[in-house]
C-alpha cells in the first residue's frame, strides 16, 4: 500500500506541477503587456542580468526545475526572448550550487499561501487583477507539485538500498555522474543529491572524486527531467531548454 502511495503522489504532483505550469502561462499571456515588458526586460535586460536573475532566483525558492518551468512560462507568453530565457535557466544551474548551502527556505513548503492569496485576488470584479490572481494560484499550483513529488520519492534517499546504490555508483567517475543524474531526475532536485553526497563523502563513504561526479551529474539529471515541461511549449521554448540540457551536459563531461 505504501508503495502505491508513493507512485500516487509522484504522478499527482507532476499532474499539479504540468496545470500550474499552464495556469501560469494562459494568465501570463492575457497579462502581456508593454509595462509587464518593461518590468521583465529591466530585470532580463541583457544576457548578464538574466544570469543573476537565473542565480538569486533559485537561490531564493530553492528550485532550479521551478525557476526553469516559469522561464518557460515566460518564453511561452513572449515576455522573455529565448537568449533571456536561456540565460536565466543556466543561471538557475549555478544557483543549485549554492542550494546546497541553504536548505533552511523552502518555497514548496509555503505553496498553499500563494493559493490561498492568489484565490482571494481571483474573485476580484477588476479582471486584471483576477488574472494576477490566477497566475499566483499557478504559481503556488507548481510549487505544491514539485512538493508532493519530492514527498512520494524522499522514501527513496532515506532507504538504505538507496545509500548502497550511491556507493556502488562511486566505484567510478562514469558511475558517478550517471548515479547523480539519475538519482537527481527521479529526485527532482539536484540539492538533496547534492546534499547527499555532501554527507556520504563527510562521513568518508565515498572519496572527493565520486562526490564531485555525483554532484555534476546532479545538474544534468534536474535538466533532462525538466524536458517533461517541453511537451506543451513553444519551440522557442523547447530550444531553451534542449539548449539547457546540453549545457548541463557538456558543462559535467568537460
Amino acid at each position: 500500500m505504501s508503495g502505491i502511495y508513493h507512485v500516487l503522489a509522484v504522478a499527482g504532483g507532476l499532474t499539479l506541477f504540468l496545470f500550474g505550469l499552464n495556469l501560469m502561462r494562459s494568465a501570463l499571456i492575457k497579462l502581456n503587456n508593454e509595462k509587464l515588458k518593461g518590468i521583465l526586460s529591466k530585470a532580463t535586460g541583457s544576457n548578464f542580468r538574466a544570469l543573476i536573475t537565473g542565480i538569486l532566483a533559485t537561490v531564493l525558492v530553492q528550485s532550479s526545475s521551478g525557476v526553469t518551468a516559469i522561464s518557460v512560462a515566460l518564453i511561452c507568453a513572449d515576455l522573455l526572448t529565448l537568449s533571456q530565457g536561456l540565460m536565466i535557466m543556466i543561471g538557475a544551474n549555478i544557483g543549485t550550487t549554492a542550494t546546497a548551502f541553504i536548505f533552511t527556505l523552502q518555497i514548496e513548503k509555503f505553496s498553499l499561501v500563494f493559493v490561498i492569496l492568489g484565490y482571494i485576488l481571483l474573485l476580484s470584479r477588476k479582471e486584471r487583477i483576477s488574472t494576477i490572481g490566477t497566475m499566483i494560484v499557478g504559481f503556488g499550483i507548481l510549487f505544491l507539485g514539485i512538493d508532493i513529488m519530492n514527498a512520494g520519492l524522499s522514501f527513496i534517499s532515506e532507504s538504505r538500498y538507496f545509500l548502497n546504490m550511491m556507493l556502488l555508483l562511486s566505484e567510478n567517475a562514469l558511475n558517478s555522474f550517471l548515479g547523480g543524474a539519475l538519482i537527481s531526475a527521479l529526485l527532482q532536485s539536484s540539492s538533496v543529491t547534492i546534499g547527499l553526497s555532501q554527507n556520504l563523502y563527510a562521513i568518508g563513504a565515498i572519496g572527493l572524486k565520486p562526490a564531485v561526479g555525483i554532484m555534476l551529474g546532479a545538474n544534468v539529471g534536474t535538466a533532462v527531467a525538466s524536458l517533461v515541461v517541453a511537451v506543451s511549449s513553444t519551440k522557442e521554448a523547447k530550444a531553451a531548454l534542449y539548449v539547457n540540457v546540453l549545457f548541463n551536459l557538456v558543462g559535467g563531461v568537460i
